[in-house]
């Protein structure tokens, strides 16, 4: 059986939500439900039962028992003269519309919340699913954490002390000097995790105690069924639709980061309310760039989650100034040049696994270089190094990791310009190095 079969199978059973039943075990106040199903009726007019199932991801027979209370309270009435989509049975399905209490109700609700859309997720039920779909590092395999990385400058020991790191988890720092692969290692770590680990389960929204807290967010939740219950007609729904099923998400932080960031926000238009990167990276990888090139004082950004990560639970501002505490599980991964400030002590301790990419030393170089010749198809000249570290490098002046590709696509360009068979020979290896300022230490002295 394939990891992802495997992994479906395993998720089948255990992390899968359940459908409601009926609208207790939906776990959010009847009152906010009603105005929901008012809401989506309000701007079409009307429609039938089995359309707002779909729209609010719930059972037929829970919005039954919604539709029901609202006629007996006088909100929703049939429409008349009009059918809708047939049941399954094949019987057509009498459209519902709004009354004038209804649609004074529905336009009151609006007035509090512009959100329009599925039904949310109780905070006790969110807190349950991020439990049971907690990253686990240690299911992913030699092979695939090396498929991962190919192409990343890095020997047969740093894949050994990442693949430590990836099965401890807790929080990585990557450091290195500016070229030598941290960025790029980030990246392939967010690879590996989206393609490696089985899948989680983001609710649309949350229910909180001052609205709708939204948590799928398509540039970041990328789902892995092919369409929305929205999309189809034949909407049968074997779990919980609340829930929208995607892989592991993976969020990168950088420069822009400030304290703001990890607060809940506010839309201009509408006040629904939307959760912070750290809770949307839930079940999957938080990578902070750049560290210690933020606006915001470095101490404090570190200070202000490094301990919710490790405790997994962060107490949340919301706009009234209320506190709310949100289940936040991600794998954390920093990335800081050589010239980033020393973290603080308190922080430098929760720092679980630490990895410094060096800078290449001459056959480390040769080889990168040989290997990027045979990827890029240019045959490389042998004194093509000596030259590079006679004329160019030096220990004051090191070579980078990325300085390989780079040579080969300046050589390539010079030869294409001069009409000449591509062909990374040493001249035109030291030429493109000059011309990329390798060699402006040396040229300092």
């Amino acid at each position: 059986m394939s990891r992802m079969a495997m992994s479906e199978y395993e998720l089948s059973s255990t992390c899968v939500p359940a459908c409601p039943v009926d609208v207790a075990a939906c776990g959010i106040p009847q009152r906010v439900l009603e105005d929901l199903v008012l809401k989506h009726l309000h701007p079409r007019g009307s429609a039938p039962l089995d359309v707002l199932s779909r729209e609010m991801r719930l059972p037929v027979s829970v919005m039954s028992d919604l539709v029901a209370t609202l006629q007996s309270q006088e909100f929703v009435e049939p429409a008349r003269g009009l059918s809708g989509v047939g049941t399954p049975a094949g019987e057509p399905q009498a459209h519902l519309a709004l009354t004038a209490s209804g649609r004074n109700r529905a336009c009151d609700a609006f007035s509090v919340s512009r959100y329009l859309g599925p039904a949310p997720v109780c905070i006790a039920d969110y807190v349950e699913q991020c439990r049971k779909q907690q990253l686990d590092g240690t299911g992913i395999s030699q092979e695939e954490l090396y498929s991962a990385m190919t192409g990343v400058s890095l020997d047969e020991s740093t894949l050994t002390d990442l693949q430590l790191a990836l099965g401890a988890g807790g929080s990585l720092l990557l450091t290195g000097q500016s070229g030598n692969g941290k960025t790029l290692l980030a990246s392939r770590l967010g690879q590996l995790i989206e393609q490696s680990s089985e899948e989680v389960y983001v609710p649309y929204a949350l229910w909180v105690d001052e609205g709708f807290l939204r948590v799928f967010d398509p540039s970041v939740h990328r789902p892995l069924d092919e369409m929305s219950p929205l999309d189809t007609t034949d909407w049968a729904p074997t779990m919980d639709a609340r829930w929208r099923r995607v892989r592991r998400p993976v969020i990168t932080v950088s420069t822009e980061l400030s304290r703001d960031s990890f607060e809940i926000r506010s839309t201009s238009a509408g006040g629904t309310l939307v959760a912070p990167f750290q809770v949307l990276a839930n079940g999957g990888l938080l990578v902070v760039d750049d560290l210690g090139r933020q606006v915001a004082p470095f101490a404090d950004l570190m200070n202000r989650f490094l301990l919710p990560l490790e405790q997994k639970i962060d107490s949340l501002t919301l706009p009234s100034g209320r506190r709310l505490n949100l289940p936040v599980d991600a794998w954390l991964v920093l990335v800081a040049g050589d010239d980033a400030p020393a973290l603080p002590v308190p922080v430098d301790r929760r720092i679980k696994c630490r990895l410094h990419l060096p800078v290449p030393d001459r056959d480390r170089f040769a080889t990168l270089l040989y290997e990027a010749g045979r990827r890029s198809r240019i045959e490389v000249d042998e004194a093509g190094v000596e030259e590079l570290f006679t004329q160019c490098y030096s220990p004051q002046n090191p070579p980078k990791c990325s300085d390989p590709q780079n040579l080969l696509q300046a050589v390539e360009s010079i030869c294409r310009i001069q009409k000449e068979t591509v062909r990374a020979r040493a001249d035109l290896l030291l030429s493109a190095a000059k011309r990329l300022g390798m060699d402006r230490e040396r040229r300092a002295a």
